[in-house]
């Protein structure tokens, strides 16, 4: 079967169901049971994409040891899970989730992260894929973990360091005015006019940093044309070439930015990881408000 390869970020519901049955695609379903800033979908009964692999977000993909909230793993975490789900370098791994475009963007920036760069999303997610009346299952895909010790070889994470920043990075740019960060989160926490849903964190935003509500780039939940990303980052952004971090709540919507911007031609992007979870709760750390 011939395999279509993807030219952007992001495939549709159309190209992935052409692709369904090619032996050289990964499809993986990334279940996040807390959402926040987008009205939650729920569905009555199992609903996913044949041949989906299931990867929950919060456990599977985060460091749990780490006291940072939602936390990217470990390189030993994620290379267990390739091993477990049987995903090569090597692989075309397509991602969706059931809100739309939600939590598929994160494990995108995760598998990035590590180094695998033949990753992508399916714009709308199950969403959009049940819209067009797309046949689903009820059970996900079962995989049969790599036993061959050189096929294991192949799955080695190498961490990507320039996608991902820290809060002593974020700071560091503070100080010589060279910060050009985007919020993900609504523009009334942003601005501090309401509480922060997290116990114990402030409210505010990071000093200089700019709002892009993720919510404002999505039209019934799936990205918005690229016409129209472009001319939202262009009037945010002077150059594509500029290096861009982005932060949210505890760093996964930040997700939905980078990968819109990169559907839009900017491809310089860094996620602060901990996002304002990390940098509300630290009393030494500046806010504004």
């Amino acid at each position: 079967m011939e395999f279509e390869q993807p030219t952007s970020a992001i495939v549709s519901c159309q190209w992935l169901k052409r692709q369904l049955d090619n032996p050289k695609l990964v499809l993986i379903d990334a279940l996040m049971n807390t959402v926040i800033g987008i009205d939650a979908l729920h569905y009555e009964t199992n609903q996913m994409i044949p041949g989906a692999l299931c990867v929950d977000v919060e456990q599977d993909l985060c460091d749990l040891n780490s006291s940072q909230l939602h936390a990217m793993p470990t390189t030993k975490q994620f290379n267990a899970l390739m091993v477990e789900l049987n995903i090569s370098k090597d692989a075309t791994v397509v991602i969706y989730d059931q809100q739309g475009v939600y939590s598929s963007p994160r494990v995108w920036w995760t598998f990035k992260y590590m180094g695998f760069e033949n990753v992508f999303v399916l714009n709308g997610g199950l969403p959009h894929w049940l819209a067009l009346g797309y046949e689903v299952d009820n059970h996900y895909r079962q995989a049969s973990p790599l036993g061959d010790v050189k096929a294991r070889d192949t799955i080695v994470a190498q961490k990507q360091k320039h996608r991902v920043a820290t809060a002593q990075s974020i700071l560091t740019c503070l100080k010589d005015d060279s910060l050009i960060l985007l919020d993900a989160r609504s523009r009334a926490r942003f601005n501090a006019e309401v509480a922060e849903p997290r116990a114990g964190v402030r409210a505010g935003h990071i000093p200089g940093s700019s709002c892009l509500p993720f919510i404002e780039l999505l039209s019934q939940r799936c990205l918005m044309p690229v016409e129209q990303l472009q001319r939202q980052y262009q009037q945010m952004i002077d150059s594509a070439d500029e290096r861009i971090l982005y932060s949210c709540g505890s760093g996964i919507t930040a997700c939905i930015l980078i990968l819109a911007a990169d559907v839009a031609g900017y491809h310089n992007a860094c996620l602060y990881d901990g996002s304002w979870a990390e940098w509300g709760s630290d009393s030494r750390l500046p806010i504004q408000n």
